[in-house]
């Protein structure tokens, strides 16, 4: 082209194509001078050009005629296109003429034509050298930018940049043009006024007609107000999902129109259902819905699907969750119709549901909403209005949930929003409240306290706690108040309170309190009842049983030793009877410890084996027992689990008539950290009905209840057995079978700990009195005991083991008695009267010289707490009523060994 422009002579004509030349892609054309379009014109020279612009080729056709014309000197300055077509028209010719003197004239009325529309383009447009440096710019540039053209010639467009678009907008930017190809992407610059904007940008290269990119052109639009609109859009939909979150309630829309539904992601959650869960169409009730209930709901809803229905659905249905759990929640919504007279339909239902498996109530607030956001969503597109008709739908559902709801200034304390039930149920209206600030409703909120506790939920998100609303009557509503911080993205700080009246929750937990007050109370009584029977009956079985040991010291005649062996047998059973109630008593009242001390479970089988040998054979029966490897390092209650096992034995050789009676110890798991193990006792007795085995565990149950049963009991063993076990983490059951026999197992965990390899301690109790005598005899000893009989029976014990033995009746005595004497040792009873034990320890114990000296509590109050207080006074040790000789003995040799 430059061969044909470079003549001063001579007149032309062009043809500019979109694509390859033909007549149905002919764009323009100067033929006036003979030129036919798309085809060779009589002329001295004709050239074509092929020209890329933003990635589509365009073909320039210039036409030289021999007619002698002076140059046109009134070529304007490059400029670009408003609108597509336009702006690749200019583009075309400016790109295909290049930047070199131009001796083609152009028509002054089609360039001016474009010139005008340039210049009038809404959009701005800059062309720009491959440096980035500013050719030219349009009015529309200018608006926007605040900079002239005069202002901006020569500058680089780094002059806008106002350091809030991200750098890698600018290194993708010169990576697409470099290439070759058209960037479109956003800035963020600054106007010359300082003022901050948000610009859409397209920018291309132009090529010269060789191909080569010369300069850079840019449109641009100011999109400012479309991002403030996406921003106060996010800020709505931020609410609606507080509130969604914060009030737990699930959004339901039915489209009968369309025939879709729609279930919010909270809807999901409180029926139960997968987010994959298939949605049916509108008419169709959902799988959820309890079967008994649907027949129910379906009805509810053909009333207010009719064409007379008032258009409000309300209803309270229960519902199968995905794991079986059946729940109960409340929908609320409304209806909108279309038509009208008999022609009338339900068009769609907004709905919201609460989950009121609890009280069947909503519990959970929805988030206040803002009546501001109308005035925003007029001005959004169609899918924003139709977001926003969801929205007033919802407001309408929140209104019916019966939660207040309060937008507050955290800075001042003012009301900025209220909803209607929140001056509903405080006796105002919404205008009135909106001139009132918290400290009007809630006396618990000066502004000193309020700013304590707004920090808090600034840092945490919200704050959960109860308070009380003042009515206008001056009433006052205990209320559970939900408050939420929320800052919008524009800088506007806001807590949204939401108050729930817990009335009748409180009402609830009044009754409830005045119930555990009672209940503790009788369990008070029970325990005192309990402690006083058991002191009660052990008091005169401890003069049974001592008696009887003294009598055995006279010596006696066979029937009188066969005698004498039937009472102690009665009162060990009446002892056995006393302990069984006592123990279960505190297993039911939370008040059994166990021990944790190193044990052998082998050993526990081999005791039981040992003690219950000569019961089997009197019997005829044969005692064995099959025992595994247990691990070495266990701790655990052998007390309790000795207790267990003998129970289970000493049932199964009573109800096993031939045969044999076998004792298992197995073990079922093991790891690093503790071990399960089994204890079984096996018998082959005549077995056991299913429907008895049944009951067997229960309290006082027995197999046999007739009043001919042949075995006595009292029906506690099995039931403690059981209860046993389960404090130490097992169980308990039993397999029998009719004519076979039965199998009475249980199971406990026991805790391992690194032990020393020591051999266990052996307490010999045979013989003691002979032992105190060597060691210890004439050791001065007072015994402090104000029954009569047992104190006669503990100085007949202690005057066998060659102790010198003084008395006291009471605590007074005793005290007297410590203060001028020198004793060894004191067994001291717990109640006595004047003073009990307790205080008269506790006076010893500040006694010069007797802070060291042994006391030991020999009483019947048996339970662990009477043990505890024994110790808490100061004593060394506790034996309970009544008194086996040799643990007497026993203890007074550990002590007085201690002593030296």
């Amino acid at each position: 082209m430059q061969g044909i422009v470079g003549q001063n002579s001579g007149e032309l004509a062009f043809e500019l194509f979109d694509g390859e030349p033909s007549p149905a892609n002919l764009l323009f054309a100067n033929d006036e001078h003979g030129g036919q379009s798309g085809s060779p014109v009589s002329a001295t020279g004709v050239q074509r050009f092929t020209l890329d612009i933003g990635g589509r080729p365009w073909t320039l056709i210039v036409h030289r005629h021999s007619v002698a014309q002076e140059p046109s000197n009134n070529l304007p300055s490059i400029v670009g296109g408003a609108g597509l077509v336009i702006d690749l028209l200019l583009f075309g010719i400016i790109a295909g003429l290049g930047r070199e003197k131009r001796q083609i004239e152009l028509r002054e009325a089609e360039i001016r034509k474009l010139s005008v529309a340039v210049e009038q383009s809404p959009s701005g447009i800059v062309i720009a050298d491959l440096d980035g440096r500013v050719e030219y710019v349009n009015p529309a540039f200018t608006r926007v930018s605040g900079y002239s053209l005069a202002e901006m010639r020569g500058q680089n467009q780094r002059i806008l940049h106002s350091g809030q678009t991200p750098p890698e907008t600018y290194e993708d930017l010169w990576r697409t043009l470099l290439r070759g190809e058209v960037w479109r992407g956003e800035f963020i610059n600054r106007s010359k006024d300082g003022a901050i904007h948000a610009e859409l940008a397209i920018i291309a290269p132009i090529r010269d007609q060789n191909g080569k990119v010369s300069q850079y052109l840019a449109i641009k639009d100011d999109i400012s107000e479309a991002k403030r609109a996406e921003q106060k859009l996010r800020d709505s939909e931020e609410r609606l999902r507080l509130a969604a979150e914060g009030a737990r309630f699930g959004v339901m829309e039915l489209d009968f129109e369309a025939g879709t539904t729609y279930w919010s992601k909270e809807y999901r959650e409180i029926v139960g259902v997968p987010p994959n869960f298939p949605v049916p169409p509108p008419a169709q009730l959902p799988d959820f819905i309890h079967p008994d209930d649907r027949e129910a709901v379906q009805r509810h809803l053909d009333r207010c699907l009719s064409a007379g229905g008032d258009g409000q659905v309300g209803l309270v249905c229960r519902v199968v969750r995905g794991n079986g759990e059946v729940g109960w929640i409340e929908l609320r919504g409304t209806c909108r119709f279309a038509g009208s007279g008999s022609e009338r339909r339900t068009s769609r239902i907004y709905a919201v549901i609460t989950d009121v498996t609890a009280q069947k109530a909503a519990e959970q607030a929805l988030l206040a909403y803002s009546d501001q956001l109308e005035e925003t969503v007029e001005t959004r597109t169609a899918e924003l209005k139709r977001a926003n008709e969801r929205l007033r739908e919802v407001v309408f559902a929140m209104e019916s949930v019966g939660t207040a709801i309060y937008w507050v200034d955290p800075e001042n304390e003012r009301f900025l929003s209220v909803n209607r039930f929140a001056a509903a149920m405080l006796g105002y209206t919404e205008v009135e409240m909106l001139q009132m600030a918290v400290p009007d409703v809630d006396p618990n909120f000066p502004m000193h306290a309020f700013e304590e506790i707004r920090e808090t939920i600034r840092a945490e998100g919200f704050l959960r706690f109860e308070t009380a609303h003042r009515r206008k009557d001056g009433s006052m509503v205990p209320v559970e108040l939900t408050v939420y911080h929320h800052a919008g993205e524009d800088g506007q700080q806001a807590l949204i309170a939401f108050a729930v009246d817990i009335t009748a929750r409180k009402a609830s937990e009044a009754a409830l309190q005045e119930a555990k007050a009672a209940a503790e109370a009788a369990s008070v009584a029970k325990s005192s009842f309990l402690a006083n029977m058991s002191h009660e009956i052990r008091t005169p079985l401890n003069g049974m049983i001592g008696m009887a040991h003294l009598m055995r010291r006279g010596g006696l005649s066979a029937e009188q030793s066969d005698r004498l062996d039937k009472l102690e047998a009665s009162a060990a059973h009446l002892l056995d009877v006393l302990n069984s109630i006592l123990d279960l008593s505190k297993i039911e009242a939370s008040k059994f410890t166990l021990e944790e001390r190193p044990l052998r479970p082998e050993s526990l089988v081999a005791n039981a084996m040992s003690m219950l040998e000569e019961r089997a054979r009197s019997r005829g029966l044969h005692l064995q027992s099959e025992v595994e490897s247990v691990p070495k390092d266990l701790l655990g209650d052998a007390t309790r689990l000795q207790q267990c096992v003998l129970n289970y034995a000493i049932n199964a050789i009573k109800f096993t008539e031939r045969g044999s009676v076998t004792l298992r110890l197995k073990v079922i798991a093991d790891d690093a950290d503790e071990t399960l193990l089994r204890f079984e006792v096996a018998d082959t007795g005549e077995g056991i009905a299913p429907d008895v085995l049944a009951r067997l565990f229960a309290d006082f149950e027995q197999a046999d209840r007739s009043t001919t049963r042949r075995h006595g009991g009292t029906g506690l063993g099995l039931a403690i057995t059981r209860k046993l076990a389960g404090l130490m983490g097992g169980e308990a059951g039993a397999e029998s079978v009719l004519g076979a026999g039965s199998t009475f197992w249980f199971t406990v965990r026991l805790r391992k700990a690194a032990l020393p390899e020591t051999a266990p301690e052996s307490v010999v109790l045979e013989d003691g009195a002979a032992r105190l005598r060597a060691r210890h005899g004439g050791a001065r000893i007072l015994v402090a005991e104000d029954n009569e009989i047992n104190r006669e029976i503990a100085v007949c014990m202690l005057e066998d083991a060659g102790l010198s033995v003084d008395t006291a009746e009471d605590g007074v005595q005793a005290l007297d008695k410590v203060s001028s004497n020198d004793y060894a040792l004191v067994l001291m009873d717990m109640q006595m009267p004047n003073i009990d034990g307790i205080d008269a320890t506790r006076a010893i114990r500040r006694l010069a010289g007797r802070e060291a000296l042994t006391i030991i509590a020999m009483t019947a109050n048996a339970f662990a707490d009477d043990r505890a207080a024994c110790l808490a006074a100061g004593m060394n040790d506790f034996i309970s009523k009544p008194v086996e000789p040799e643990r007497l003995y026993a203890t007074l040799l550990q002590w007085l060994d201690a002593r030296g």
